[in-house]
């Protein structure tokens, strides 16, 4: 975890450095919690160098990026951009996070609401008021971009720029997980 990123650990295939956004949030939000039981700051530590490298690679208008490259602490792919990591998984990581450490991940968390309600590279608002749903995500239309980002990748190469190309369009979709996500990120939270 020389970069702060995690990776999968038993995959002998290349992509085993390639994690995508769930594979860093869960291990945070674990070792959160196992720290907190189990009163280890070595779990702790580890969560938040993840927690710092991942905020550190959030897109400027606060996206969580889906594909990194965990050997060289790179984001390989931005795209798709989900509304569960924005409003559900990063708050809840990150939430946990706070919770047992004096580092605020405020910040982030707020950033990624914000793309939520329009502060995005499309300038829509993800939530449906009138079908009361969020949509699924903002995805590049165009698939060989990402396989380009992955191939440099994995050859050590740093993609032109992990956040452009291909036309962008929203998947109008909603998976009814997303809204438990928001339910167990934020219910107990001050305002909430």
């Amino acid at each position: 975890q020389r970069t702060g990123l995690f990776r999968y650990c038993c995959n002998p295939h290349p992509r085993r450095i390639l994690p995508n956004f769930a594979l860093e949030v869960y291990p945070i939000y674990a070792l959160s919690k196992y720290s907190s039981v189990f009163s280890d700051p070595h779990g702790l530590e580890i969560a938040l160098r993840c927690a710092h490298q991942l905020c550190h690679l959030q897109g400027e208008n606060g996206e969580w990026g889906w594909l990194y490259n965990a050997h060289y602490g790179t984001l390989v792919d931005l795209y798709a951009v989900y509304s569960v990591h924005q409003d559900g998984m990063a708050p809840m990581a990150l939430f946990a996070l706070s919770d047992q450490t004096s580092d605020s991940f405020f910040s982030p968390i707020l950033k990624g609401l914000r793309w939520i309600y329009g502060q995005n590279e499309l300038g829509i608002n993800m939530i449906s008021h009138s079908e009361n749903i969020v949509y699924r995500s903002i995805y590049r239309q165009n698939p060989l971009v990402r396989y380009r980002n992955l191939l440099l990748s994995l050859f050590g190469k740093s993609p032109p720029n992990p956040r452009f190309g291909g036309l962008k369009r929203i998947n109008y979709e909603c998976r009814p997980y997303h809204l438990g996500w928001i339910l167990e990120s934020w219910c107990g939270r001050p305002g909430f």
